[in-house]
C-alpha cells in the first residue's frame, strides 16, 4: 500500500502507478486506488517461485496529478528560485519497494 500526503487524481492513480518485476515485466495482481485518492494498494496474483520481491519496483508515471493540478514532473510546493526544485524531465519515476 502507498499512502499519499494529498489526495491524488483517482482515475490517474490508477493508469499511472504500476509495479514492476526486476526485469521490467507488470507484476499480475489487483490494483485499487481509495475512494478519496489518498491511498493506492495492490494485491499480487500467485506468484511463481522465481519471482523475488526484493526487486519489484514502482513504476509512476510523471503526468500523475493531485486533486490540483500539481504533478509529479515537478515538486508539489516549489520554490522557484530553487534549482532543486525545478521539473524533471522524464516520463516516469522508479522507487524500489520499502524493505
Amino acid at each position: 500500500m502507498v499512502r499519499f500526503e494529498r489526495p491524488l487524481d483517482r482515475a490517474l492513480a490508477l493508469s499511472c502507478i504500476r509495479l514492476r518485476d526486476g526485469l521490467g515485466h507488470p507484476v499480475p495482481g489487483m490494483v485499487s486506488v481509495s475512494s478519496d485518492g489518498s491511498e493506492w494498494s495492490f494485491a499480487p496474483a500467485a506468484i511463481t517461485a522465481s519471482a523475488s520481491r526484493a526487486d519489484w519496483r514502482l513504476h509512476i508515471a510523471t503526468r500523475l496529478e493531485d486533486l490540483a493540478g500539481n504533478s509529479v514532473r515537478r515538486v508539489f510546493d516549489r520554490d522557484l528560485r530553487l534549482r532543486e526544485d525545478d521539473g524533471i524531465d522524464a516520463a516516469e519515476v522508479v522507487r524500489a519497494l520499502p524493505a
